[in-house]
């Protein structure tokens, strides 16, 4: 249930200018983008689909997508901090394929500070994330103890994908 391949930038637009810094450029996991401040930024992916049963006899299905969108802002202060209060789901993309690939797309905008995207993806149980629903309206659901079987609640998430304006 994770997607395969580079994640395609494109775009690259400032001032009504094609600028090359980002057009239809990959960037793998962990990787980092450098393009023009001010450009304009597209995410862009394909998703392959589960196409066979996992160990356990069932063929999982993705139900949904998020980009989770943050700055960057440098160290903190305190090394022990859980959070990042810049970050948050951007956009959710609905799958209702079952077999295939998915391309999805998002607008980051013009790019003027660093930021980066990752994605999450879910079988389809959810709830308001821990920092509220502006910030997160659909996170993981607590598991109910003693009823948390993994396979009727599975995720993915991404490693980032860095842009870094000049």
């Amino acid at each position: 249930m994770a997607g395969r391949g580079p994640a395609r930038f494109s775009g690259g637009e400032r001032d009504g200018e094609r600028h090359s810094g980002g057009r239809g450029r990959s960037v793998t996991l962990g990787g980092t983008l450098h393009v023009e401040r001010g450009a304009r930024v597209r995410l862009e992916l394909d998703i392959a689909l589960a196409n066979g049963a996992n160990w356990i006899g069932f063929v999982p299905k993705l139900k949904r997508v998020d980009v989770i969108q943050g700055e960057v802002t440098g160290a903190v202060g305190d090394r022990d901090t859980c959070a990042a209060p810049r970050t948050r789901m951007v956009k959710s993309f609905e799958i209702s394929r079952t077999s295939g690939s998915v391309r999805l797309s998002y607008d980051l905008g013009a790019v003027d500070r660093p930021l980066y995207v990752r994605l999450r993806g879910t079988d389809g149980k959810t709830a308001v994330g821990a920092r509220g629903a502006a910030v997160d309206p659909h996170g993981p659901a607590m598991d109910v103890p003693g009823d948390a079987d993994p396979w009727r609640d599975l995720w993915f998430y991404s490693n980032p994908r860095w842009v870094l304006p000049s």
